[in-house]
């Protein structure tokens, strides 16, 4: 019985019943929110489907204990993906995948688009920072180098 407790003991760690905190952003204008109220942040636009995203985040999860105290990290998550004339929700895969990878950033679900359009983000993944209470720009695609951002933090 002793050994059967000490096993049950030794995998439960090993399930999670916590789910992946987010907010849907809808007309809430987060990127102004945030060069109000945070002086440093990084802003993630990201989809779980998008490859190139997946190893941006998997990168900068890695690394992310290189960036100077007080950086905040902001993930927003774009859940569709465009077929032909088809349109794809992959909310829950999306916060089913951050979930398996243990991305606990304050996370948002761009449903409505309205981030993505207002500021001209067409590729993906792509990052906003917020350097010093200012807009210090936006790198998308093959700009957003993990490596090339922490510098901009140390």
């Amino acid at each position: 019985m002793k050994k059967i407790l000490l096993f049950l003991l030794s995998i439960f760690p090993l399930f999670s019943f916590s789910e992946i905190s987010y907010k849907k952003l809808g007309n809430f204008d987060l990127y102004e929110k945030v060069l109000k109220t945070d002086k440093n942040a990084i802003i993630i636009y990201a989809s779980a489907w998008c490859p190139a995203c997946q190893n941006f985040l998997k990168e900068y999860d890695k690394n992310k204990d290189k960036l100077e105290k007080g950086v905040k990290t902001y993930l927003i998550i774009f859940p569709y993906l465009f077929n032909q004339e088809d349109l794809k929700d992959y909310t829950k895969e999306s916060l089913d995948y951050l979930k398996q990878n243990n991305y606990v950033y304050e996370t948002y679900l761009d449903d409505e688009i309205n981030i993505m359009e207002k500021y001209t983000i067409d590729s993906i993944p792509a990052v906003s920072i917020i350097k010093n209470g200012k807009d210090y720009g936006k790198f998308l695609n093959s700009n957003a180098d993990v490596y090339k951002i922490l510098k901009l933090f140390k």
